[in-house]
């Protein structure tokens, strides 16, 4: 049976919220999954910051959700920006933007895995 998993390589800070920085967290198909270790984490990112995260996340159905969260909470409010990513991806690294209350780029690869 064949499986993907989503490989999150990196993030880019093009834009803040409006402030000098961002206390960026990301949450993928509603769980929160970077940074890894407290559920409360975050990152401050500010514009021009990378981040290589070089984490994978299995595919539970055709498409997975990430989004980008200022602030403690995951309110509509505190969205910074979020993709829906297919499973059906072309291959390679893809970089996608993310937009909404600041600009994101997202690196990401989606892996198909033969058993």
């Amino acid at each position: 049976m064949t499986s993907y998993d989503l490989k999150i390589v990196r993030l880019h800070c093009v834009q803040t919220a409006g402030g000098a920085s961002d206390d960026v967290k990301m949450q993928i198909d509603g769980v929160k999954r970077w940074p890894p270790g407290d559920p409360e984490g975050f990152v401050t990112m500010a514009i021009g910051n990378y981040f290589d995260i070089n984490e994978r996340y299995t595919f539970h159905g055709d498409w997975m959700g990430v989004f980008l969260y200022g602030d403690t909470t995951f309110g509509a409010d505190d969205r910074l920006g979020g993709v829906d990513i297919p499973r059906d991806s072309a291959p390679g690294e893809q970089t996608t933007d993310l937009q909404d209350e600041a600009h994101y780029e997202l690196t990401y690869k989606v892996i198909k895995i033969d058993d």
